[in-house]
């Protein structure tokens, strides 16, 4: 059985620890307030995020690793502690992924989305609650936007990895624009 860990990458990191074919785990990571900024709020949120990530890869189960791809070129929407923050953090949790030797992906947002709720385009305010309301409807109990995202990532990965018959279709809750 294919063991996906899926993890969208925010100031909380959302993750969905998934055996393909049974039903999802998800939780939350809290890896600092959002207030916090500076070099030492960083390694803070880093050794958080850096821990969480060797103890859950020492169980040994995981096969795949998804995270949500960093959207390049379009800074517009946010600013240079908030850019910094994420890359410093995957930084963080590709290492223990490196020294596990596990596979990782990144998904892009608008292809996941694409996959998951049908529009890959959707305003963040709009495809945020469509994307839960999916999981809801799959029957995936998620307490936020950072762990519906990373259910999403989790379908869409298994998806990638010709695990369909094994997983919710979610192609009925595709809506118009």
């Amino acid at each position: 059985m294919t063991h996906i860990l899926s993890i969208d990458l925010a100031g909380s990191a959302g993750v969905c620890d998934w055996k393909v074919g049974e039903k999802p785990t998800f939780y939350t990571i809290p890896l600092g307030a959002e207030d916090e900024d500076g070099f030492d709020a960083w390694r803070r949120k880093s050794v958080r995020a850096m821990r969480w990530c060797a103890s859950r890869l020492k169980l040994n189960d995981i096969d795949d690793v998804v995270i949500e791809a960093p959207i390049q070129g379009m800074w517009g929407n946010t600013n240079a502690s908030t850019t910094a923050s994420t890359f410093i953090l995957l930084g963080a949790i590709l290492g223990p992924i490196g020294l596990k030797a596990v596979t990782c992906t990144a998904g892009r947002v608008q292809t996941v989305r694409k996959h998951f709720i049908g529009h890959g385009n959707l305003n963040k305010k709009i495809a945020k609650p469509r994307v839960r309301q999916t999981c809801e409807a799959i029957g995936w109990s998620v307490k936020n936007y950072d762990e519906s995202d990373a259910g999403a990532l989790a379908h869409w990965r298994a998806t990638q990895l010709g695990l369909s018959h094994l997983i919710p279709d979610v192609r009925p809750f595709h809506r118009e624009a």
